[in-house]
């Protein structure tokens, strides 16, 4: 068994405080009793050596729990638990990394049982978001959180409906990496960026989970990295700053496009049926001077043509794989993004409960006026 405990949401200096006065019980002298009569903040007495931060005590609680549980020493139970600070992580597809003895780890969630722990912490990235579909998939992998909620996600977000198709993922988003950085160390994510090249490729596309018009998009060539361009990487997609959704991203490979396809869909959850009323299809004018550029903003650094497609011409396996995604995700209406490469691949990009209309003359107009009235019966 291995732990993880976050206690990241507490300053430096509480934070080595209270490490400090855990580790006395490997001293054998001391009891989780005797820490918090000689050391944890108490009602109506001053004493301003006693630590008075709440996470103390819930992790001398913790360690308590597990020595009564597993019926181990103190020292059993701490050697199985890592203190999380400002500790790094990623998750690619399904393994889940950190960075320990100067290098990036993969976490061994097939031989034995992994907890990530908190008592405070929000766990409101979107790294716990698909750590938690793992979960899902895989056994070994438990959070451990009190009111436990991040099945009900706040944010219907690109990394919700990632999250949503993650059992799948192989069928429908293939590689993907999701990171936690909590110490964004220039050395440390040039480190990163060569698990990342090894694991994925070295040109990739860094993702906002928020943005506008793809500002919030980056291409990304690992082995033309300057100094320059990667502080620029890090103050606009490495932000330690965890719960600030603006931080949130994640890494996909960057795939060379033939077809974009746009689907304004209606979901029937009775019928269990997708009704497809208007499909667009993206151009986009990209050429290798992408990666140097500092977003894929439409319009400004990127040139887009629009092009409508009428339904009838939509393949059997396109309307599968739309099919497929939809009945999964469930929402009630929606555009559905996905691509296919140059050979033909079919990649999910992303759903947007609502975006721009992009109605094209004629028959389109009767299309998206359909769209749009059919989705409000649904909820009026």
């Amino acid at each position: 068994m291995k732990v993880y405990y976050f206690l990241n949401n507490t300053s430096r200096e509480w934070y080595r405080n209270i490490i400090s006065k855990i580790n006395l019980l490997l001293n054998w002298e001391d009891t989780i009793s005797s820490l918090i009569e000689k050391y944890y903040n108490k009602v109506w007495i001053k004493n301003k050596e006693w630590i008075s931060d709440a996470n103390f005590l819930e992790a001398l609680s913790f360690i308590e729990f597990l020595s009564e549980k597993n019926k181990k020493n103190y020292e059993e139970v701490l050697a199985s638990i890592k203190w999380v600070y400002d500790d790094n992580f990623f998750i690619y597809n399904e393994a889940v990394y950190v960075y320990e003895n100067d290098s990036f780890q993969v976490i061994d969630t097939i031989n034995s049982k992994v907890y990530f722990v908190t008592s405070r912490d929000s766990f409101s990235s979107p790294f716990f978001l698909i750590l938690n579909s793992l979960s899902n998939i895989n056994k070994n992998i438990k959070i451990v959180k009190f009111n436990f909620r991040l099945d009900k996600w706040n944010f219907i977000d690109k990394a919700y409906y990632i999250s949503k198709l993650y059992e799948y993922r192989e069928n429908f988003i293939w590689n993907i990496v999701f990171p936690f950085f909590q110490n964004n160390n220039t050395k440390l994510l040039r480190e990163f960026f060569k698990y990342v090249k090894k694991l994925v490729w070295n040109r990739i596309l860094i993702k906002q989970n928020f943005w506008d018009m793809w500002n919030g998009l980056r291409a990304l060539d690992i082995d033309d990295l300057p100094d320059d361009r990667l502080e620029m990487i890090k103050d606009k997609f490495f932000a330690v700053s965890n719960n600030n959704y603006y931080t949130w991203i994640y890494i996909v490979p960057y795939v060379y496009i033939k077809k974009e396809y746009r689907i304004y869909y209606r979901y029937d959850q009775v019928k269990n049926k997708i009704y497809i009323y208007s499909v667009k299809n993206r151009i986009n004018n990209i050429w290798d001077e992408v990666f140097t550029k500092s977003s894929m903003k439409i319009y400004d650094k990127i040139d887009v043509i629009w092009q409508y497609m009428d339904i009838k011409l939509l393949k059997k396996e396109h309307i599968d794989f739309i099919n497929k995604i939809c009945i999964i995700i469930k929402d009630n209406c929606g555009v559905l993004e996905f691509f296919e490469d140059y050979f033909w691949n079919k990649i999910f990009c992303e759903i947007n409960s609502l975006w721009w209309s992009l109605t094209f003359s004629w028959k389109d107009e009767k299309n998206m006026l359909q769209y749009y009235k059919d989705s409000w019966k649904m909820i009026y």
